[in-house]
């Protein structure tokens, strides 16, 4: 779960940069929608697999 700030951070500064000179402001809209998608993806992923690696663990299978 720690990466989850991380990647929406650096994924929202990148998406501000890049998109922080378009003439109609419009691009705050975009980009927290990539702050909120990102953040939700990131955090669904590390959330999957959390759960899958301790599943693992509780089957005993080798190597977890």
């Amino acid at each position: 779960m720690a990466a989850v700030p991380g990647t929406s951070g650096g994924l929202t500064l990148a998406a501000a940069y890049d998109w922080s000179h378009e003439a109609s402001g419009l691009f705050a809209i975009g980009v927290g929608r990539v702050m909120i998608g990102s953040a939700a993806a990131t955090g669904l992923a590390a959330f999957l697999s959390s759960a899958l690696h301790k599943r693992g663990a509780k089957a005993g299978r080798p190597g977890h």
